[in-house]
C-alpha cells in the first residue's frame, strides 16, 4: 500500500487518541469483534485492518510470510513503533493466554516438574488428576 495522501492521513489522525499513560494510539473508529481497528482510506475502498495501513505508512510494507505483533498487547493501538512484523508461530507463542497463566489445576496440583503432562494438542494437563 503506498504512503497515505495528506487528505486520508489527515482523516486516519482524526481516529486515534493517545493514551498519555501507554503512549499507544488508541483507534476510536471501527472495531473487529475481536477489538482490532478498522478503516477505509477512501470511499469505495475496502475497509482495512488500521493498524497494518498504519505500520504501512509510517515505517513501509509488512514482510512477506510475516504479520504484525502489538507489543503493546493492545489491539487497537495503531502506534507504529508498538508493531513489530513477527512470523505467524511467534505471533501465536507471544499471545497471553489465560490458560498459560495457570500454576496449578482445578484441583490444586501444581502444574510443574514430573507432574506437568503436555498433551499432543499442546493443552498442560495434571497427571494427578489423569491418574484418578
Amino acid at each position: 500500500m503506498p504512503l497515505l495522501s495528506y487528505g486520508a492521513l489527515a482523516r486516519f489522525t482524526r481516529m486515534w487518541r493517545e493514551d498519555p499513560d501507554t503512549g499507544c494510539w488508541l483507534w476510536i473508529g471501527e472495531l473487529t469483534p475481536n477489538g482490532y481497528g478498522r478503516w477505509r482510506t477512501g470511499p469505495g475502498k475496502p475497509r482495512e485492518m488500521a493498524y497494518r495501513v498504519s505500520y504501512e505508512h509510517y515505517v513501509g510494507p509488512i514482510p512477506d510470510g510475516l504479520e504484525l505483533d502489538h507489543l503493546c498487547r493492545t489491539r487497537h493501538c495503531v502506534r507504529y513503533d508498538h508493531l513489530e512484523p513477527v512470523t505467524g508461530a511467534e505471533n501465536t507463542r507471544r499471545q497471553d493466554h489465560a490458560e498459560r497463566r495457570k500454576t496449578h489445576c482445578p484441583k490444586g496440583h501444581p502444574y510443574e516438574g514430573d507432574n506437568l503432562y503436555v498433551g499432543p494438542d499442546g493443552r498442560r494437563r495434571c497427571r494427578e488428576c489423569r491418574k484418578r
